[in-house]
């Protein structure tokens, strides 16, 4: 596994590692109907597993721009991929978001999977994303009515530096003044301001009198500026500039900060920069290195695909070469040993063919001169790879994490090693008691705090809020 799929796995960590296919984004199309027609196209091109079809389905539908990124041999190949992965595969729901189409599909086999398409003003596809994530099938989270919402919404735009940051402050209802939450969601590029988790986390601290201030991350909903996966310290520069924002609101008495996920590697740069906060939430927080948390990811992968854990070991083995030579961090005679001493075996074709893994086109790592032509031409897709902070040890960053500090994790958490991550987060914490470290482990809960029906765990809910108050009051 090397440049794309790696930068997937990232993304879609918190709620989602997001398997971004390479297409530019644009804005959301105001004829739906004509929108959804397209993207029906090419679902039913992908179902049928006909690469003419999909061929097909591309020019007919996608903008020039669109079309013009991938070669026939790579539409090919990813048709392949889909077809390999799901099969004659079912579209189970179709919605219609501020975003674009949004597409619940189900393979053969019961792979879930969700499909977002986005349209340029002319109606035609700009982008798509595919959520592959284990996760992607489940339920949404349940809410409360609207008419029962314990909260108001306000949107502000604040500039961060060269770009604009968009935020929306849920104020709790009744209240002039209240100490405020910054969110820091987790990876991906698709807009979390207003998500369904995003209102039910609200919703419980507004139960409480506790505001929450969420926010997009650069290059993502309405926020400008380059969008980064893996650029921590400046994402979290970003979130201590909107913790310095929710300061200055006159209604707010305090700030703390909740993260996820991806937060983990963010929160430690935000706290160097915002040491006013009265304390940090972790939730799923992935403390190792991401690409040790995606070498284990796609370890987890392998496993559900019905590998023996010898061959799941001796995949993860030419993953681990395959990224590394792609990094620069190893050499294409290590990498393509690796794969020949693997071509052989039972899985090679199921593994290498499947979407999680298309960094090895024909079954093998791109050679030298192909490498250096796909850096100069498709940088993006390497950001992850090649970005010193997918390798760096998190322990020392972690040492300088001095507040009050509630770590949570879930049994059922698919994306990551939570006894590495946990295990790590309280080696370090713990060394120093002079302020609180509060560690909890829910019982089958997701990456996202859900139960398997969608629904947020009210005991997770209940922790976090009443914990967040306790911090707010000690320290007044």
């Amino acid at each position: 596994m090397g440049h794309t799929m790696v930068m997937t796995a990232l993304r879609t960590i918190a709620a989602a590692f997001t398997f971004i296919l390479a297409l530019n984004t644009a804005a959301f199309a105001q004829d739906q109907g004509s929108t959804r027609a397209r993207a029906d196209t090419v679902l039913q091109a992908w179902a049928s597993g006909s690469a003419e079809a999909y061929e097909a389905a591309a020019r007919a539908n996608f903008t020039d721009e669109a079309f013009a990124q991938r070669t026939p041999e790579q539409r090919a190949s990813l048709a392949a991929r889909v077809a390999s992965a799901f099969g004659r595969f079912q579209v189970t729901d179709v919605a219609e978001t501020t975003e674009g189409v949004r597409a619940s599909i189900r393979g053969e086999n019961g792979t879930p999977a969700v499909v977002t398409f986005t349209f340029d003003a002319a109606h035609r596809i700009a982008s798509f994303t595919f959520d592959l994530s284990p996760t992607g099938g489940m339920p949404p989270p349940r809410e409360v009515a609207p008419s029962e919402r314990a909260y108001e919404t306000s949107d502000a735009l604040v500039t961060v530096g060269d770009h604009v940051i968009s935020t929306r402050l849920y104020a709790p209802r009744g209240r002039t003044t209240f100490p405020v939450v910054v969110l820091i969601h987790g990876s991906g590029s698709s807009s979390r301001i207003d998500a369904p988790l995003t209102r039910v986390l609200a919703q419980a601290f507004a139960a409480r009198g506790i505001g929450s201030l969420s926010y997009d991350k650069r290059g993502t909903g309405n926020s400008t500026g380059t969008f980064t996966g893996v650029d921590f310290e400046a994402l979290g520069a970003d979130a201590a500039a909107i913790a310095r924002y929710a300061r200055r609101l006159p209604q707010a008495e305090a700030v703390g900060f909740w993260g996820e996920s991806q937060a983990g590697w963010i929160m430690p740069y935000a706290l160097r920069r915002a040491r006013f906060a009265r304390f940090a939430i972790l939730v799923s927080a992935t403390t190792i290195s991401p690409f040790e948390q995606v070498a284990w990811w796609l370890r987890h992968q392998t496993l559900s695909w019905g590998l023996t854990p010898d061959e799941a070991d001796a995949a993860d083995r030419m993953h681990r070469a395959v990224t590394l030579y792609y990094a620069g961090r190893g050499t294409y005679a290590s990498a393509q040993a690796e794969v020949d001493a693997n071509r052989g075996a039972p899985w090679f074709d199921r593994v290498v063919n499947h979407p999680y893994w298309d960094t090895m086109p024909n079954g093998r790592p791109l050679a030298p001169a192909e490498l250096a032509e796909a850096l100069r031409e498709r940088p993006g897709d390497f950001e992850l790879t090649s970005a010193a902070s997918s390798y760096m040890d998190y322990r020392p960053h972690y040492r300088r994490v001095t507040l009050p500090t509630l770590a949570i994790y879930g049994t059922a958490d698919d994306l990551q090693p939570i006894d590495r991550s946990r295990a790590l987060l309280e080696e370090v914490l713990r060394r120093d008691r002079r302020h609180v470290h509060e560690f909890i482990t829910y019982e089958g809960a997701s990456h996202d705090m859900q139960s398997p029906d969608g629904r947020v765990r009210s005991d997770y809910l209940d922790a976090v809020t009443q914990w967040a108050e306790r911090q707010f009051a000690a320290a007044r």
